[in-house]
């Protein structure tokens, strides 16, 4: 497959998913609130049947992003390249290697940025004793539980 119809295919791809992804959501907020109880079915699906299909479909944008990158990583490299060192704009083999170490650099940022974020939001949780609980911003609150 030639590789301009191959990078075709792959941003419809994203753009579908994407545009299941936002329905998903908008369903999830707007058609199955939360609290509901699971009475309200859309489908034959409640609200937790389509918060599987959501985090599917987010699973599914986020690998056809990856095989995205990875098609124009040379491209994400030169990128990351012009814009820490604007001046240097040879094609030299250093320059190369220099180029594909910022593409790696900043995976790893990204992966460390992700999966920090999931620990911190682990690290956060709170089990409930029966009722909800919320932030309280009032006056009469310290800002905590």
């Amino acid at each position: 497959m030639e590789r301009n119809r191959l990078n075709f295919l792959l941003d419809l791809a994203i753009f579908l998913v994407a545009v299941c992804l936002v329905t998903t959501g908008l369903v999830m907020r707007y058609v199955l609130p939360p609290g509901t109880g699971g009475r309200f079915q859309l489908l034959g699906w409640g609200r937790h049947d389509w918060g599987s299909i959501h985090f599917w479909l987010a699973v599914g944008i986020g690998l056809l992003v990856l095989v995205h990158v990875t098609l124009h990583w040379s491209w994400v490299c030169s990128t990351l390249g012009r814009m820490i060192y604007p001046s240097d704009v040879s094609s030299t083999s250093s320059s190369m290697r220099a180029r594909g170490i910022y593409g790696c650099v900043a995976i790893i940022l990204v992966a460390v940025l992700v999966f920090g974020l999931i620990w911190l939001a682990q690290s956060l949780i709170v089990e409930s004793s029966g009722g909800v609980k919320r932030w309280n911003f009032g006056p009469e609150g310290s800002g905590g539980w």
